[in-house]
Order: structure tokens, then C-alpha cells, then sequence
């Protein structure tokens, strides 16, 4: 019982043996609603080619990978003609209007987890929709937009905070949550790029950046260079596998967390995905870029038969 005792208090410990302020979540609040109105902004001239009767690919194939747990934009159209009998343009134009609306309110704390759970909701529709046509950043801003739903993200520099007056939450539950996140992410990345030659050759670079409808300029004189392309391929390894220990020591931090920046900035850079890089940034600056305050102790008892469920956090 003993062991079992000291496991749970590492991880009371691990938990909430520091302090970290709500900054790093309001960032993260703010800077995905930046993203998905931007993204939107982008693709709002052919969003109709995406999803609805007139798209590039029927709906009735689309539908076929759509999981019957999830509610696509078809469902909520279908919904809508039905009752208001609207047109499906009027349906989708309608839904887009939502969608920003919840964007708006979220990004200055209006109502925030209701606009999160709609912004969530919608957004997961938009993408179900239109699976054939999207890629990991999307995925990464729907696993972003349920984070802002569950986490406290409008407890600081909100209008829900000028209106009720939220007591002081300790944000360090949730952003350890983050952490956690990137980690996995990272290192199960990073392994399967390690199992084959393909990066550690550099042949997986060198097929990335030569295809020409990714590629936004030439760079084939640096075939000759084929050094480079094994170098950065060994070097988003060891970055990526190795980011869960880096990233977790005090010295090693800003560092990684620089590698990784840079990293993800040369992937917008050379492969044309401004998106995916600065949802990727985003992320790592909320989960690892502002420190905790290590003043903030825990107390257990002693005893370990009789510990309390309670934390008691001394600043």
C-alpha cells in the first residue's frame, strides 16, 4: 500500500507541486481563434467545392468514412432545410455565420466555453465533411477547440471575467494535460521516422521538398548537397524523439523549444504549410514557453494510511 501511496502522491505532485499562471491558456484561447478565422478567411472562396450538394465529391461518398458519432455539415444542413426549409446555400451560409460568431466570442472570452463547444462542434462538421481535402492541422485545431472547451480558458482576460468576477484558478493541471499531449505526439513521430532508412538517409526530405506542387521555389541545386537532406532528416529525428526528456529539464528547455520552432518554421517555409507550423508553435509556446513558479510547495501527510485527498499549495 505503501508503493501505491507514493505513486499517487508523484502524481499530486507532478500535477500541482507548481504554479502556473492562466497566461499560457488565454494564449492558447486567443491564438486558435486567430487561426481558425484566418484559416477561414483562406479558404472561404472555395469552401463550397468542400462540402455541400455542389462540392468536388458527392456527399453520399463522402459520408461513407464519416463516423455515425459524428454530426457532418450534411446533418446539420438536412436539419435545417427541414424545419426553416431553407436552401442548402442558405443552410451553409447560415452555419458559417455561427461558426465565426463562436470564433469572435471565444477569442475575447464571451461566453467561452459555450462558444468553444459550438466553435467545436461546427468545426468538427466542417472537417468530417470534408476529410478528402484535409490533413493533420485540422485535426490538431479540433483536438485544440475540445482543450478550450473542458479547460478554464475564459477565467483571465475575458469579458466572462469582468462580468463574474472568477476566483484565481491554479492553471498547472492543464497545461501539465498539454505537455503530456506533446510529448506523445512528438515521440510516437519521431519512432515512426526512426523504424525506416528513409530519414536517416535524408531520401524523405529530398521527396518532400521536390514535389512541385508543395515546393514554392527551386532549390534542386542542392542535389548536390545531398548531405544536407541526410543532416535534417537525422535532425528532426533526434528532435522529435527526444523532446520529451529536453523539453522537461529547466537547462534543456528554451533550447528544445527553440529546435522545435525552427523546426516547424522550416516546414512552413519549404513545404508551403503556414498553418500546421503555427498551429504546431502555438502549441509548444502554451505547454512549455512561460515557467512555473516553483515557490508553490505541496504538503502531504506524513502519514501515509491517513493521507488527505485535499492539496494544500503554499506560495
Amino acid at each position: 500500500m505503501n508503493i501505491l501511496y507514493k505513486v499517487r502522491d508523484r502524481i499530486k505532485s507532478y500535477f500541482f507541486s507548481e504554479t502556473y499562471n492562466m497566461f499560457p491558456l488565454v494564449m492558447l484561447r486567443v491564438g486558435l481563434s486567430l487561426l481558425l478565422l484566418v484559416q477561414l478567411i483562406q479558404i472561404k472562396s472555395d469552401i463550397f467545392s468542400f462540402i455541400g450538394k455542389y462540392g468536388l465529391i458527392r456527399q453520399d461518398i463522402v459520408s461513407i468514412r464519416v463516423s455515425h458519432f459524428i454530426l457532418s455539415s450534411t446533418d446539420f444542413v438536412n436539419y435545417i432545410c427541414a424545419h426553416i426549409h431553407w436552401t442548402e446555400m442558405q443552410a451553409l451560409n447560415f452555419l458559417g455565420a455561427v461558426y465565426i460568431c463562436s470564433l469572435i466570442a471565444l477569442s475575447i472570452g464571451l461566453f467561452t466555453r459555450l462558444s468553444a463547444f459550438v466553435a467545436w462542434i461546427l468545426h468538427l462538421a466542417f472537417v468530417s465533411s470534408a476529410h478528402f481535402f484535409t490533413y493533420g492541422v485540422d485535426y490538431f485545431l479540433t483536438m485544440l477547440l475540445f482543450y478550450t472547451v473542458i479547460f478554464p480558458v475564459g477565467k483571465a482576460y475575458s469579458i466572462d471575467n469582468l462580468i463574474f468576477k472568477y476566483a484565481s484558478t491554479n492553471a498547472t493541471p492543464y497545461i501539465r494535460v498539454l505537455q503530456i499531449h506533446m510529448c506523445i505526439v512528438y515521440f510516437i513521430s519521431g519512432m515512426a521516422k526512426a523504424i525506416g532508412p528513409n530519414w536517416w538517409n535524408g531520401m524523405s526530405i529530398w521527396k518532400a521538398i521536390n514535389r512541385p506542387i508543395i515546393t514554392s521555389f527551386n532549390i534542386h541545386y542542392l542535389a548536390n548537397f545531398g548531405w544536407l537532406y541526410t543532416l535534417a532528416g537525422i535532425f528532426t529525428i533526434i528532435v522529435e524523439v527526444l523532446y520529451c526528456v529536453f523539453m522537461n529539464l529547466d537547462k534543456t528547455r528554451k533550447l528544445w523549444l527553440l529546435l522545435t520552432c525552427a523546426l516547424h518554421l522550416s516546414i512552413a517555409f519549404v513545404l508551403v504549410l503556414p498553418e500546421f507550423a503555427a498551429v504546431m508553435i502555438l502549441f509548444n509556446i502554451a505547454a512549455y514557453y512561460y515557467p512555473a513558479n516553483k515557490n508553490a510547495q505541496l504538503k502531504f501527510d506524513a502519514q501515509a494510511p491517513s493521507i488527505q485527498d485535499r492539496v494544500v499549495i503554499e506560495v
